[in-house]
């Protein structure tokens, strides 16, 4: 079964991973998902769009994108895939900053022009 697109299995993962952090402290896991991963460096079709989809319908909830990024970079690590959270800043105003998810040095979406990425 699917909504809108995604399977409902990946929703309901997502769902409980956003419950299980609102319980415990996402910053513990930050560290680990913001450096690299093994794993393979490639998505799949149906991953690509599970990781997507999943991070639209925690948008269209109002989850903020560091609890977006999160959540879909420990989904597709679980799946094998050594995905990571990179951030960037619009330029030089360090206080309006993103969270998006990697793979293989490689942005899901692509990168708003005028973001700067941290490395």
């Amino acid at each position: 079964m699917r909504i809108r697109g995604v399977p409902a299995p990946a929703l309901a993962e997502a769902g409980a991973r956003l419950l299980g952090l609102g319980v415990r402290s996402p910053r513990r896991r930050l560290p680990a998902l913001l450096s690299p991963s093994v794993g393979r460096s490639v998505l799949s079709l149906e991953e690509r769009r599970m990781a997507l989809g999943v991070d639209s319908a925690l948008r269209r909830l109002g989850v903020r994108c560091l609890l977006r990024s999160l959540i879909v970079t420990d989904m597709l690590r679980r799946r094998g895939v050594a995905a990571q959270i990179f951030l960037s800043v619009v330029g030089a105003a360090a206080d309006e900053a993103h969270a998006e998810v990697e793979v293989g040095g490689h942005p899901l979406r692509p990168t708003a022009p005028g973001w700067v990425t941290l490395r």
